[in-house]
This record gives structure tokens, C-alpha cells and sequence, in this order.
């Protein structure tokens, strides 16, 4: 009887010492900051996502979105314009991000969109009418 006592209580605080291998599901495991290439976009017909390839400009560098941990979001887009190849548009606006919105604050009116999905190298926001699919960028 004694045994069975000293082996439950040692199996008990293996356990409590153990951390747990569950799969992290929750994004706030990861963060937005950081920068994201484009690689999907994507429309809602009939209340179904329609996702294609994201469109880079040929022989330039991908369209990126960098989240700075100042609150500050870089969006980088490269054209091929008549003027110049690969020519970069920067654009650099506040955001805010609770968690489950990002709400980026443009000159105009704020724009507001909903997080779907985030990981270590995936992330996935929608609006009304878009939905974007990105991985992450590690130098």
C-alpha cells in the first residue's frame, strides 16, 4: 500500500513538471511584427473565399508588408513602369492590433481588418471584400 501511495505521488509530480506537447493553437503564441510577403489574394463570391496567386511585377523584388514594433506599418510594392523597372512604392501608415483586428489608419479613414489566421510563417487577414495570405520573411 505504501508503494502504490509513493508511486502515485511520484507520478503526480512528473506530471506537474512535465510541460505539455499540446499543439499551440492560439496566435498569441507569435506576432504580427515583422515582414510579410505577399502570397496569396483573394475575393469572396457567394460567401466563398476565391484565392489566386499573388500578382509580383516580373524580375523584381516581392511586394512585402512590414509590421515595425513602433506601430508603424511599411508596405513595399515594386512596378514595371515605362519609366523605370522594378520601380518601389513605400508606403508607411500607423496600425493597431488587438489581437484578433488590425486596424491600419490611413490619411484617409482607417481600414479595418479581421485576423484568420496567424503562426510563425503564415499570416491571414480579411476586409469586406479581400482576403490576403502572406509568410513570413526571414533575413
Amino acid at each position: 500500500m505504501k508503494k502504490l501511495f509513493l508511486k502515485s505521488i511520484l507520478i503526480l509530480c512528473i506530471s506537474l513538471l512535465v510541460p505539455s506537447c499540446g499543439k499551440q493553437d492560439s496566435s498569441d503564441a507569435f506576432t504580427i511584427v515583422g515582414k510579410w510577403e505577399y502570397v496569396e489574394k483573394g475575393v469572396f463570391v457567394n460567401g466563398k473565399e476565391v484565392m489566386e496567386q499573388y500578382g509580383h511585377s516580373s524580375g523584381c523584388a516581392k511586394n512585402s508588408i512590414e509590421f515595425k514594433t513602433n506601430n508603424k506599418v511599411v508596405t513595399r510594392s515594386y512596378v514595371n513602369s515605362a519609366v523605370q523597372d522594378c520601380e518601389e512604392i513605400v508606403s508607411t501608415v500607423s496600425y493597431s492590433y488587438d489581437g484578433a483586428e488590425i486596424i491600419f489608419n490611413s490619411e484617409f479613414k482607417p481600414y479595418e481588418s479581421e485576423l484568420v489566421k496567424l503562426t510563425a510563417t503564415e499570416l491571414i487577414f480579411k476586409d469586406k471584400k479581400n482576403i490576403y495570405r502572406f509568410k513570413k520573411v526571414f533575413n
